[in-house]
């Protein structure tokens, strides 16, 4: 009979000395199970070959000097204990855990309060589950050492782990990884990949880091069902590729980020691949940045979502190299204008990338402070008017899509709320789409252009011509908008009033399909957006300010006119009847604050549209022309005529509204009529007067 080999020693450590504990781990056989209760331990400690470390509340300390615990053998297990306060030193790379040791085990351990995190040095087969890194936070991010660094660490496990205020997570010369489920935030690059093959990145949340991921020189690489948010850093990338082959990118969020996804050489070698399909690039200053040499890749099956430039060569050039269609599968664009006559799906004019706006912000980030004004409106329409100020086409998109993909499964950061906007949006595109191809079978493209006044007037007063229905808009992880419902009826007036910031001018936007937006929004029942033009030709919409053209006045009338398919007469009528006829010959750029604004409504007049929408119509105004400007509105008001309004002037809103929509912090707090309206501004008036007295 064959003796059976003795079971391995368990040693239960209560409150022992520092020395003994460090004795047990260093000097125990392989196989002993060394369970910590409690208790906290300062010293620097290293753990043996096949030894487990079992911690129950127990706490490593440091006390500020050198690596924690040092994993020097293999197949060594720890487990379930708090490790903190190592060393300071860069050269020595003080670290809580070192793992010098193949196939070593880590799970479930806090490390906080130490230079580095988990330095692995050329140990395989290492796991590294479940852990929270809590780096020096106190730090410039280029002072904090690595929240987890693999070096010469073939086939890693990293999964489910939380690393926040470190540098980075780096895997440097480490092929063969598994980077799975982990949440990484406030670092320098979440994870920074170098000279390495065979790596999964798979369902990490990247959050406010200054770049999301960045892979060098690395081959054979999966990055699948990722978070990328709020990556704002000088380079801030969501995902970026230097020199790199045989890359699949899909099923990715890339969100408010510098730039969602950026592509430098990449692929690299000749006969490589790049695959970028089926992500979700929202809300980021570009969506997808490449240099002009990269040549090769694939990019289909994508949604490109309000960015402020969709799509963009860095420097001089355009992205003609690389491929945005596959047979019937091209990507979804949100600021596409065109028409689907046939209802396939897929537009029927190619997508051009070509904003002019958006190639001078790219150029010049400062401009991004002008994204959404009437001054980035006006560049980009004159670009479209007048092809000479036309900048160059980026890319063709042959078969842009009209419904966007869904977007489910993704680890939504829980923090930030991105989630919300992101995860209602693919309902919104395939509705929006669904009207689309309604209204193009129905009247075909030719049912968009200009009817007679009385024909619109007289179908759109019948019903509720805007309903708005929990209207929500976020720039990034800024809420402009929250759950706005309202109504206005064909033939009414309507003032939106609140303070600066209330949200009055997003919620005019959205109204004018500008911007994309949650919830419900209806014109004359059709939904407004980027790219449905049917709703926003039957507005007629004066901005806060007109841009300092250097056109004349009546060249600029002209020029809107022939879009709205005016004629001489009425364009003369419509300046006549505001005023700015006495400026016909100026240039725009040299008009007074008032004849500008008077020539801002003149061009919303142009065409009688239905609807008016007035951003502050009566700002800059002297007495004479605010009163003449408020009785030609009523005058439209007796027409029927539908007028929505924002408004600092409680005197206009007396004079033209009948309803009243009071906003505070992006909400439609109440809706009065404005025979409730007088006395309550009249009180307010009172109660600053005592306080003013006071």
């Amino acid at each position: 009979m064959i003796p059976l080999a003795p079971a391995p020693p368990a040693i239960v450590c209560r409150a022992c000395p520092p020395v003994t504990l460090a004795r047990e781990l260093s000097a125990s056989p392989a196989g002993t199970v060394v369970r910590v209760a409690g208790g906290v331990y300062r010293g620097n400690f290293t753990l043996g070959r096949g030894v487990t470390l079992q911690g129950e509340g127990a706490i490593l300390d440091g006390g500020g000097s050198g690596t924690v615990l040092t994993i020097a053998g293999s197949d060594a297990r720890i487990s379930g204990v708090a490790i903190r306060n190592s060393g300071t030193s860069y050269v020595d790379i003080d670290a809580g855990i070192r793992v010098l040791g193949d196939r070593a085990s880590i799970e479930n351990v806090t490390i906080a309060r130490s230079l580095f995190g988990i330095d692995v040095k050329s140990a395989g087969h290492v796991v590294v589950q479940g852990v929270t890194v809590d780096g020096l936070a106190q730090r410039d991010v280029p002072l904090r050492g690595d929240a987890l660094r693999l070096f010469y660490s073939p086939s890693a496990r990293i999964a489910g782990n939380t690393f926040r205020n470190g540098r980075d997570v780096l895997i440097w010369f480490s092929n063969g990884a598994v980077i799975e489920g982990n949440r990484i935030s406030d670092c320098r690059y979440g994870i920074h990949v170098m000279y390495a093959k065979r790596l999964a990145i798979e369902r990490n949340a990247v959050t406010n880091c200054e770049v999301g991921t960045y892979l060098m020189y690395a081959t054979q690489l999966r990055i699948e069902s990722n978070v990328f948010a709020h990556n704002r850093g000088s380079t801030g990338y969501g995902i970026a590729l230097k020199s790199a082959d045989d890359v699949v990118v899909r099923n990715n969020a890339l969100v408010d980020d510098h730039a969602g996804i950026y592509l430098d050489q990449s692929p690299w070698s000749q006969g490589a691949s790049l695959r970028v399909e089926d992500n979700l690039a929202a809300y980021n200053g570009v969506g997808l940045l490449a240099t002009p040499a990269t040549a090769g890749g694939v990019v289909v099956g994508n949604a490109f979502v309000d960015n402020i430039v969709q799509a963009q060569a860095s420097g001089q050039g355009d992205l003609k190299g690389m491929t945005f269609d596959e047979g019937e599968r091209g990507n979804y664009w949100s600021d596409y204008a065109g028409y689907d006559a046939r209802g396939t799906g897929i537009g029927d004019a190619p997508y051009l990338a070509m904003t002019a706006f958006g190639a001078e912000a790219a150029a010049d980030p400062r401009l991004q402070l002008l994204t959404y004004s009437p001054a980035a409106v006006a560049i980009d329409f004159a670009a479209r008017a007048l092809p000479a100020f036309a900048p160059s086409i980026q890319l063709v998109d042959h078969v842009p899509a009209l419904r966007a993909p869904s977007f489910s499964d993704l680890p939504w950061p829980h923090r930030s709320g991105s989630a919300v906007p992101l995860l209602g949006f693919a309902a919104l595109a395939l509705g929006g789409a669904g009207a689309m191809g309604a209204i193009s079978r129905r009247s075909g493209r030719s049912g968009l252009r200009r009817r007679r006044h009385t024909e619109r007037t007289k179908t759109l007063t019948s019903v509720p011509i805007i309903t708005a229905s929990e209207v929500r808009k976020s720039y990034g992880k800024r809420l402009a908008l929250a759950d706005a419902t309202f109504q206005v009826r064909g033939g009414e007036t309507v003032a939106l009033w609140g303070p600066n910031g209330a949200g009055k001018t997003t919620l005019l936007r959205c109204l004018l399909g500008q911007v994309s937006y949650q919830g419900s929004l209806t014109v004359a029942g059709m939904r407004p957006s980027p790219r449905i033009p049917a709703a926003r030709v039957l507005m007629g919409y004066a901005p806060q300010s007109l841009p300092d053209f250097e056109m004349s006045v009546e060249e600029l009338a002209v020029m809107v006119g022939a879009l709205r398919g005016c004629d001489a007469a009425e364009i003369d009528a419509a300046l006549a009847e505001t005023g700015a006829d006495q400026a016909r010959g100026t240039a725009v750029g040299a008009l007074s604050g008032g004849m500008k604004q008077r020539l801002n409504v003149a061009l919303a007049l142009l065409g009688e549209p239905p609807i008016l929408v007035l951003d502050e119509p009566t700002a800059g105004l002297d007495r004479a022309s605010h009163r003449s400007l408020v009785d030609m509105l009523r005058e439209r008001k007796r027409r029927d005529k539908t007028i929505i309004f924002t408004s600092h002037d409680a005197g206009d809103v007396l004079a033209l509204a009948d309803r009243v929509a009071m906003m505070e912090e992006g909400r439609v707090v109440g809706v009065m009529d404005v025979d409730r309206f007088g006395p309550l501004m009249r009180r307010r008036h009172e109660e600053d007067a005592v306080w003013h007295r006071a």
